[in-house]
């Protein structure tokens, strides 16, 4: 049994001692189902994901009310779900409700909030509309760095993602500092397994051949393919190698 399957056996065992002892109900029990959902999600089981969270979802909203932190942080995770899953309306709906709780509750420059615009952000990505998702990572990123500072791993997530978005703006130069330490943290401080060094490899690789540096690029798309393929995750293989063909 391999490492998430083996949480996930566990996270169902705790879920299931919650439900028989506190009840359907208990706000506790809603914890579990959130944290198996984020599980599941991951694994890449989305319909199980759903279920849960939306279990979650009306516990939490029974509880505390449409407005209250808890219920915005599954609504949050609900958002990130659908955007994975490619239905971008239910997505933006979930992370727009979420985003006005997180900001009447704890203001622009917390980190949840950075958190749910740089999800947004990345949902217009995803659709292809850079324009709309630049200016919700720019804050994100600039909360992160205050709250967290440059060297941690989620704010060089998030840099390599908005240098990303600038790229595809046409603005390669502001690009080129936030991929440079971005890309240098991530490398250093995210666990080997992260599925999010992939995906950093991936777009920093794709910016060097798209400004004609392939002797640079080459190693690093070389380097998503094979990051993908370890986490059997095809579609990201596919792309690198799409990259990569640009400097063939």
């Amino acid at each position: 049994m391999g490492d998430l399957e083996a949480a996930e056996a566990a996270y169902r065992r705790s879920a299931d001692l919650d439900r028989r002892i506190l009840g359907e109900d208990h706000p506790y029990y809603a914890v579990t189902l959130n944290n198996l959902g984020i599980l599941l999600n991951d694994r890449g089981d989305y319909d199980a994901a759903e279920a849960v969270y939306q279990q979650s979802l009306a516990i939490r909203r029974a509880t505390y009310g449409d407005d209250h932190p808890l219920t915005a942080n599954t609504r949050k995770s609900l958002g990130f779900l659908y955007s994975d899953m490619g239905r971008p309306r239910e997505a933006e709906a979930a992370l727009r409700r979420a985003l006005a709780t997180v900001r009447e509750t704890f203001g622009e420059d917390h980190p949840r909030t950075a958190e749910v615009l740089g999800g947004l952000a990345r949902l217009y990505t995803r659709q292809g509309d850079h324009a709309r998702a630049e200016p919700l990572y720019r804050p994100s990123v600039r909360t992160l760095v205050s709250v967290f500072g440059e060297d941690h791993p989620y704010t060089a997530t998030y840099q390599v993602r908005h240098a990303s978005t600038l790229h595809e703006l046409g603005r390669s130069r502001e690009a080129d500092g936030l991929f440079a330490r971005g890309v240098s943290v991530a490398r250093e401080a995210l666990p080997e397994d992260s599925p999010n060094r992939p995906m950093i490899e991936l777009l920093y690789g794709r910016y060097l051949a798209e400004t004609d540096r392939c002797a640079e690029a080459r190693p690093v798309l070389s380097e998503a393919r094979t990051r993908f393929a370890a986490q059997e995750d095809d579609q990201g293989a596919a792309d690198a190698v799409r990259a990569l063909a640009r400097c063939s």
